[in-house]
């Protein structure tokens, strides 16, 4: 059985000088996170007295600790793309409010699909079918090693 949670996000801003800037950090968010979650081990490396502790701690429990690094690598990454798809749901409704370029998703590591009040219009569902399509068939040809 597959759950779905759907929210709406409300948010407002002062003016429009402020609404730009926050579209600008969105947009910085998803490309910053997009290079974190694809190689997570950079963060690790770049601030090992954050995560000193607890890779200490877990080695002298008896881990390994290359096996330590490498899962908190994992974890990491996990939270850069929830930050990113947070960022990229916000962005994109803020794009859409102030008329701005959409939110390009080709950044994103575990896209968000979006559907509007009502449902998606033929062409949208059109995009979907040829998306999940071209998904499909580069998943074949990876698992095939083409």
């Amino acid at each position: 059985m597959e759950d779905n949670v759907e929210l709406k996000i409300n948010a407002a801003f002062g003016n429009w000088e402020d609404a730009r800037l926050h579209m600008s950090a969105f947009r910085t968010i998803i490309e910053t996170s997009y290079h974190i979650i694809n190689n997570p081990i950079k963060i690790l490396d770049a601030y090992p007295e954050y995560f000193k502790e607890i890779v200490d701690e877990l080695v002298e429990r008896g881990e390994d600790r290359e096996y330590v690094k490498k899962e908190m690598a994992e974890a990491v990454a996990k939270l850069f793309s929830i930050n990113q798809r947070l960022a990229f749901m916000v962005g994109t409704e803020l794009a859409d409010v102030m008329g701005a370029e959409p939110i390009d998703d080709r950044l994103m590591n575990d896209p968000i699909e979006r559907t509007k009040e009502g449902g998606k219009t033929p062409e949208e569902m059109l995009q979907e079918a040829i998306r999940i399509v071209r998904n499909s068939s580069k998943s074949n040809d990876d698992e095939r090693g083409n």
